[in-house]
This record gives structure tokens, sequence and C-alpha cells, in this order.
């Protein structure tokens, strides 16, 4: 379009004809313009709406994340509190029961000292019985021998408090090794 129009002159001013025809020209144009203006508008405007649109589902999906974002962080924080307050009362249950097994171990050891020490009375009176009866049957074996041999001692030359021993008199010995019966042992047996 021109920038300036030149109009031709009649008698009584401007040529009609081509004044018309510019104000025609002109409408056109500015028709031609407003519709062009108008359909960049309109797609302007759908390019906005599919913006907003996508503007809108994404705002929705980042608030969704922010949500399990949160709620994640909220379930970490809740299970390592919970983790550290499982490993606390492990640890104090672990010294508990620890405290406890001590005592009782203390409680054992007491008696296993208590028993050796019931133990060493109990050999040490098995010793002195053994010995003491060793003592007698060395007697009776010497009476038996005397018996054998015909030197009989008489009873008021027995020395024992006890009542007096039973001699056999001729038995024979029931087993068939052909060894005497020997009563004789060691103390070492017995000993600890």
């Amino acid at each position: 379009m021109e920038t300036e129009k030149k109009f031709r002159k009649t008698l009584f001013g401007y040529r009609k004809k081509d004044v018309n025809a510019y104000i025609m020209d002109t409408a056109r144009e500015f028709d031609k313009k407003k519709k062009q203006f108008e359909a960049e508008a309109a797609d302007q405007a759908g390019k906005y709406k599919d913006l907003q649109k996508k503007y809108n589902a994404l705002d929705s999906k980042a608030a969704a994340l922010e949500k399990e974002r949160t709620y994640i962080a909220d379930a970490l924080l809740d299970a390592k509190q919970e983790a550290e307050k499982i490993v606390a009362d492990a640890k104090v249950e672990a010294a508990r029961m620890r405290s406890d097994l001590e005592v009782e171990l203390e409680k054992l050891r007491a008696e296993v000292r208590s028993e050796q020490v019931h133990l060493k009375q109990i050999r040490a009176q098995a010793k002195e019985t053994l010995e003491a009866y060793i003592g007698k049957l060395a007697d009776i074996d010497m009476k038996i021998d005397a018996h054998a041999s015909g030197n009989e001692m008489e009873l008021d030359e027995w020395d024992g408090d006890e009542e007096e021993p039973y001699i056999p008199e001729d038995v024979e010995d029931d087993e068939d090794d052909g060894e005497e019966d020997d009563f004789e042992f060691e103390l070492k047996d017995i000993e600890p």
C-alpha cells in the first residue's frame, strides 16, 4: 500500500472516483490485514490453550511428585527413626542379657567351685576309709595266712577294736583263673 496517495483534481476538488477507489482499496487492505491478524490471534489462542493444558498437566504432575516426595521423605525418616529405635532397643536388650548371663555364669562357677571342694572332701574321706579297710584287710590276710599255716593267733592277740573278722575255713577260690584273690590295690587309683 502506498504511503502517500495522489488524487487527481477536478473542478470542485478531488475526483470522486479516485477517492472512492482509494477508500475501497484501503478497506480491502484493512479487511485483509484484519483477517490475517484474527487468524494469527486464533492460532496463538489455540497454542496458548495447548500450552495452558500442558502447563496445568505439568503443574498437577509436579504437585503429585512433590506429594510423593514428601510421603517418601516422611516414610524414610520414620523408617530411619524406627531402625535407630530397634538398634537401641537391641543394644539395651543385649546388655541386659549379657549382664544376666554373667550373673548366671558366676553362679555356675561358684557351684562348680563348691562341687570341686565337695569332691575333694569325698575323695579324702574315701581315701581314709580305703586306707582303714586296707589295714583291716591286711590284718585279716595275716590271720588267714596264720590259720592256714597252723599258727593261729589267739583271739586275745587280735588288736582290732572292731568286731572280730570272719575267717572262712578251707574255702577254695571260686574263680578258676589260677590266681589267688588279692585285695590289694594302689591308692593312686582313687586319687584325683
